[in-house]
């Protein structure tokens, strides 16, 4: 008895025009014209390759949906991506116009994490330590015990967030920096200390004028108040202490008429104060000469002895710079800071800052 031969189920012209766009399409992304030209002639019929393996039907228009869905979710995960480290880049850039860094610290083991912004406010470099003590390390010597003890308390429950400003040292340059820090302990569900979050911004240079304008202050009174030379000069010192490096500070006076500097302020690591002398080939005497501000590094200096502008006197050091001390009437002298252990200590800022006292 012989069967009647099954038909397909019939199919709308639309559907047929769908898998012919479906299916042509996969076929020729995999390369095989004559099999398009088939799947676009048999549309309803499942093509199969050399291998048998069905390309076409419902099996090729699966895969098409997977390939679109593939791309679709690559593409998005891209743009996720991108979007990140823009994210990420924007951040960076705007820790770095404030001068704000980020840090996490592993309680249990010591750990710290740093920003790369917050390595270059604190001056660290590769083979420097990153963990606790470290970081108290670089905390100033008259701040140092009290940011442990908050560390302590803090640690121990018994104290609030991190809210200070304080001086670190940086290793790269043994510089003194102000920091604003911010902080939180966070404690797991037992209570027990986990890590500590926060930020340090550098906020030296409001600091400093802040400084600078109480010196100036401090100065204008010790001036109006003393009528004592030499008290005042060490009035004057000690102000200045507070704003940059003056260990090394004299104050020398010239007499027109011999033509010999004395020294009614000296203090120095290294030289006792001189007797009223001449040198009329020192620094000094070049500044007194100019009338101007000198900040002098090793290259300018010697530059300058290349020139025979003047010559070495006293023990040389690494940073100086000097101002003329002026009266309505003339230069009676000059200022002078200098340090023997660091190069480049003194800044421009620092010349005009002691050029106004």
């Amino acid at each position: 008895m012989a069967f009647p031969r099954s038909r397909p189920p019939a199919t709308s012209r639309r559907t047929v025009l769908v898998r012919r766009i479906f299916f042509g399409f996969l076929v020729l992304f995999m390369g095989n014209l004559e099999a398009l030209v088939d799947v676009v002639a048999h549309p309803a019929i499942p093509y199969f390759d050399a291998e048998h393996v069905v390309v076409g039907g419902f099996t090729a228009l699966t895969m098409v949906l997977l390939l679109g869905v593939l791309d679709i979710y690559l593409s998005r995960r891209n743009q996720s991506e991108l979007a990140l480290r823009s994210s990420e880049q924007r951040l960076r850039e705007a820790q770095k116009i404030s001068r704000l860094g980020s840090y996490v610290i592993d309680v249990a083991t010591g750990a710290r994490t740093n920003s790369k912004v917050l390595d270059d406010i604190l001056g660290l470099s590769d083979d420097d330590r990153r963990d606790t003590v470290g970081w108290f390390e670089l905390v100033h010597t008259e701040e140092r015990q009290e940011m442990l003890d908050w560390f302590a308390d803090a640690v121990a429950g018994r104290a609030g967030p991190l809210d200070r400003e304080f001086r670190i040292i940086r290793p790269s340059d043994q510089g003194v920096r102000w920091v604003h820090g911010l902080g939180v302990i966070e404690f797991d569900e037992a209570n027990r200390p986990v890590s500590m979050v926060g930020t340090l911004q550098d906020i030296t240079e409001r600091k400093r004028a802040e400084l600078e304008r109480q010196v100036m202050h401090e100065i204008a009174r010790s001036v109006a108040t003393s009528a004592d030379l030499d008290e005042l000069l060490r009035l004057m010192h000690c102000s200045l202490q507070r704003v940059f490096e003056a260990e090394n500070c004299f104050v020398a006076l010239h007499d027109e008429r011999t033509g010999l500097f004395s020294f009614p302020f000296f203090v120095d690591q290294r030289d006792s104060t001189p007797l009223p002398v001449a040198m009329p080939h020192s620094c000094t005497a070049y500044v007194l000469r100019r009338g101007e501000p000198l900040l002098l590094t090793p290259t300018i200096s010697r530059q300058l002895r290349e020139q025979n502008e003047f010559a070495l006197v006293g023990s040389p050091s690494l940073s100086w710079m000097g101002v003329p001390l002026r009266t309505p009437s003339r230069i009676i002298g000059v200022l002078v800071l200098q340090d023997y252990a660091r190069e480049n200590c003194y800044s421009e800022h620092d010349l005009r800052f002691l050029a106004e006292v």
